[in-house]
């Protein structure tokens, strides 16, 4: 991997099997997208940027055989543990979503809950999802919308706060949210079909989101600790966020 990607890597992974609480949040919508993937029993299904493995663990609860594949290290060993624990076999490799290392067609159903939406170009990762999935494959993604909370979020705390973006700048994740472009990244190998939804984060107030991010998401994790002491606390969620 380069530098970048590495450094990107660790990042995501500080926080380790912390992180699976912040999956956990929003747990509905991994459910709901494994539900409309509809893994069957021995069905080989792929999970791409796992994690910790929320969403492989649901597919194998299913009695699928299933992989997960994510670049952070740290992610990866602490979605072993946690299935391991569980007493459920899921393979987890350390890998890239920009150059997945398995076959053309090797998977029956191929999966991403907010996670390949954060690789770039999204065209190249858009091709590696298609390419591993056999003719006639399932494909289900959930990803963020640009004008939901955790766009705003973004915008107001790792790109606020965070370190200069390159230039040119990558594109935005949330790009994915869009119909249009999912439709020109995946509608020449898929049959799309689209629904609108919302997950809710259920939480007392604002500080207990603070500590969520603060505590469990990698990145921000990374990003705030980067911070001087004004500068942290300029950048701490204010109850004037709108939150949707």
């Amino acid at each position: 991997m380069a530098k970048d990607v590495r450094t990107t890597a660790s990042s995501w992974g500080v926080t380790s099997s912390a992180y699976d609480k912040f999956s956990e949040d929003f747990g509905d919508a991994l459910y709901h997208c494994v539900q409309r993937l509809d893994p069957q029993k021995g069905e080989a299904v792929l999970d791409v940027a796992t994690g910790t493995g929320w969403t492989a663990r649901l597919a194998a609860a299913r009695g699928a055989s299933v992989t997960g594949i994510d670049f952070s290290e740290g992610l990866i060993d602490a979605a072993r543990e946690i299935a391991d624990r569980q007493g459920l076999q899921i393979q987890f490799d350390v890998g890239d979503a920009l150059s997945l290392p398995y076959a053309n067609g090797h998977f029956d159903a191929v999966t991403s809950t907010f996670g390949v939406i954060f690789a770039s170009p999204h065209e190249i990762a858009a091709r590696e999802l298609a390419r591993v999935c056999r003719p006639g494959g399932r494909l289900a993604l959930a990803v963020w919308s640009s004008d939901g909370t955790l766009a705003t979020l973004t915008r107001e705390v790792l790109v606020k706060f965070g370190p200069p973006p390159p230039d040119p700048a990558p594109p935005s994740p949330y790009a994915w949210g869009d119909q249009e472009r999912i439709e020109e990244l995946l509608g020449s190998d898929f049959d799309l079909e689209f629904e609108h939804a919302t997950t809710v984060l259920r939480a007392p107030n604002g500080d207990a989101v603070w500590r969520l991010w603060n505590e469990a998401h990698g990145l921000t994790v990374t990003r705030v600790t980067a911070l001087d002491e004004t500068a942290r606390d300029r950048a701490r969620w204010r109850p004037g966020l709108p939150m949707a």
